[in-house]
């Protein structure tokens, strides 16, 4: 089941980062309340033995619809944050904004959080076989079309004067130099 491989492989990385606190905000694509389904009864499982807490049952008034579909006239409870530290969530609600293009309506949480840096041994050369404590980021599986689209949306600025900078370098050619 692909339920069962999903919480599998949660549970894995649950169990690399045990001394973390653990949020997960997703679609879950399942009723959590209706035990009749086999998925929501395996999961509510997991969530029982990994101690999480699911954030809309902390605010109960904000136990409502978040698959909102008007043209089918259906609505169903699909989407949840769950986390390992319900003291730290400080608020919870589900947005109902006017402008919205998912039937999915967007869930906010408020997490109270301490974030102390990751410890990065440097390599020296002697000590060339030494690894990181913090996982490295591997460019070449990284999305790179999504990274250029957030980036070129956050620094429109700084983008103009960069395709500016690559014409003006294409238009002087190979066989010319420019003096400062």
């Amino acid at each position: 089941m692909i339920c069962d491989d999903i919480l599998d492989d949660i549970c894995a990385w649950y169990e690399r980062f045990v001394d973390c606190e653990l949020v997960i905000a997703d679609d879950f694509n399942v009723d959590l309340d209706n035990v009749a389904d086999a998925c929501a009864r395996n999961i509510c499982q997991f969530l029982r033995t990994a101690n999480l807490s699911r954030c809309d049952e902390l605010f109960s008034l904000q136990s409502v619809p978040t698959y909102v579909n008007i043209g089918m006239n259906h609505e169903s409870h699909i989407d949840y944050i769950v986390t390992s530290s319900p003291v730290s969530v400080k608020n919870f609600a589900v947005l109902d904004p006017s402008l919205n293009f998912s039937d999915h309506l967007p869930l906010t949480a408020t997490i109270s959080c301490t974030v102390t840096p990751a410890k990065v041994k440097c390599p020296s050369n002697k000590n060339k076989n030494k690894s990181y404590d913090q996982p490295r980021l591997r460019w070449d599986r990284a999305d790179k079309v999504g990274y250029y689209n957030f980036t070129a949306a956050c620094f429109p600025d700084i983008l103009v004067k960069l395709r500016d900078f690559a014409v003006s370098s294409v238009s002087l050619g190979c066989d010319q130099t420019v003096s400062a």
